[in-house]
């Protein structure tokens, strides 16, 4: 065929009397013969082709009975790629290269990316645009496989993606689901396998892995279903100055729910800080407005041993829990225990040599206060009991400076301010002054006539005739004391002038004790 023809026909057929018109060129190949073989030796293609309207550039047909590659390229030089599709119309549609198959059977992928050397990647995908907001792979599936398999045979990484431009604030892997499927998932299944499933590791200020729920589902899930593995389900590991663990919630629902299965042991979170400086965990709520606990724990559980929180200190550094208000307009307690069973609110329990419980106040207000609100209550507010051979209540001031009472007891009711009782029998003491002297109240009566106001010492600084009209209880004691010229009388007891007697209330009536 000579050079002329070739140029006069539309079409050219190689192998068929009958090429396709709506190709330039057709061939087809004998059995176990390739169709087309292009060489070049220099530094341009071997083989160009441009597809001007909107049949395909090149179409390659391989028979049902055919083994062989529908097409091979192969580049044997130093440099440059064994094939490139390109699309140089910016404002056309399509993929640049697509790869499609229909087949059901296994081992068939659309697309099959293999590196026997080891220089790069099986497949590299690269945006060039750095105004093109879009991903640089960008996977769907309409099925209910996985949109992403990555299989390692050796040591290396299934999936390694890598933002190298330090401007650029995009995202390394971003995976999209409309399904009602996982939209990721990391499985390892080599029993043998002692590495990470899933890494994530930052060198900059960010965060390595930040999980984002805009729906009404859980954020992030982390389970163990193997009853027999004793490790953690999320181990993090922290060598910097930040927080292992930061959550913040801005919805209703809690920031990390941590679910123990019903016959598991061991702890739903536990937090190992090795570092020398800063708390193992914090708990911050910082919305003012805010309503609610920053830590609430919660246990519905009949057996003993099992507080809603339990602390534990080993050490010998500090106490094994501290509350502390920081805010100084705060008039809230820094501890409140409540209750509404028959328990205590608050309990303290030492088996060393140390308080059960200690309260110390560097401010102006009390280190403690015991009250009850309840006025049909009859309990103590404050009772001290004790099983051992010590005190049940000791009260000491440590301030020479100080003129207060080391014990000050006050009551608007009717019964005794201060009552004492020994149960040790005929021999007990109710009350016993070890040192120093005792001080009681002292009215001073100016004039005759009644007296109104109960005290222990009375001064008459007048003769005549005195009357209590307050109650006298049987057992109580009375020091009356005549300061004037003339004689006078208490009840009808006579106290003689500058002298005294000394009266106890037996039967409802005052009686002097000679």
């Amino acid at each position: 065929m000579s050079v002329a023809s070739l140029f006069a026909q539309d079409n050219v057929g190689i192998g068929t009397a009958t090429p396709n018109s709506n190709y330039k060129l057709h061939i087809i190949a004998a059995a176990n013969t390739g169709a087309l073989l292009a060489e070049a030796s220099g530094t341009t293609e071997a083989l160009r082709i441009t597809a001007m309207g909107t049949g395909n550039g090149v179409n390659v047909y391989k028979t049902e009975t055919s083994t062989g590659l529908g097409l091979y390229v192969e580049h044997a030089g130093t440099a440059g790629g064994a094939a490139q599709f390109r699309k140089t119309n910016a404002a056309a549609t399509g993929p640049a290269m697509y790869a499609y198959t229909n087949s059901n059977q296994a081992l068939s992928p659309a697309m099959l990316a293999d590196v026997a050397g080891v220089g790069d990647a099986g497949l590299v995908v690269r945006m060039q645009n750095a105004a093109n907001p879009n991903s640089a792979l960008y996977l769907n599936h309409a099925g209910s496989g996985y949109a992403l398999v990555a299989d390692v045979m050796n040591s290396g990484r299934g999936v390694y993606l890598n933002l190298s431009n330090t401007a650029v604030n995009g995202i390394g892997l971003r995976i999209y689901n409309a399904g009602t499927g996982k939209a990721a998932r990391f499985s390892n299944i080599n029993s043998a396998n002692g590495d990470t499933t899933l890494l994530t590791e930052s060198a900059g200020n960010g965060m390595a892995f930040a999980a984002v729920q805009t729906g009404t589902g859980t954020t992030a899930y982390f389970g163990n279903r193997n009853a027999a593995n004793s490790s953690a389900v999320l181990q993090i590991e922290n060598t910097g100055a930040g927080s292992d663990l930061y959550l913040n919630s801005k919805g209703t629902a809690a920031a990390i729910n941590v679910l123990k299965a019903a016959g598991s042991s061991g702890q739903g979170i536990y937090i190992d800080h090795q570092g020398g400086i800063g708390p193992v965990a914090q708990f911050r709520r910082t919305n003012a407005t805010g309503q609610g606990a920053a830590v609430i724990g919660y246990n519905n559980s009949n057996n003993t041993q099992s507080p809603a929180i339990y602390a534990n200190h080993e050490g010998t550094g500090d106490a094994a829990m501290v509350a502390r208000i920081a805010n100084p307009g705060n008039p809230w307690a820094a501890v409140y225990g409540e209750t509404n069973g028959s328990g205590s609110a608050v309990y303290g329990n030492t088996s060393g040599s140390g308080s059960a419980v200690f309260a110390v106040q560097s401010g102006t207000g009390r280190a403690g206060q015991f009250q009850i609100g309840n006025a049909i209550n009859t309990e103590a507010a404050l009772r001290g009991f004790t099983n051992g051979l010590g005190r049940a209540g000791f009260f000491t001031i440590n301030n020479p400076a100080s003129n207060a009472t080391g014990v000050y007891a006050e009551s608007n009711a009717g019964g005794p301010v201060i009552e004492a009782r020994s149960a040790g029998g005929v021999n007990g003491l109710a009350l016993k002054l070890t040192e120093g002297g005792l001080q009681v109240s002292i009215e001073t009566i100016a004039a005759a006539g009644n007296i109104a106001k109960k005290a222990v010492a009375y001064h008459l600084q007048a003769s005549g005739a005195y009357t209590t009209t307050f109650t006298l209880n049987d057992g109580d004691l009375y020091f009356f004391y005549n300061s004037s010229a003339s004689a006078a009388t208490v009840n009808g007891l006579s106290v003689a002038a500058g002298a005294g007697i000394n009266c106890i209330v037996i039967g409802g009536m005052l009686r002097q004790i000679m």
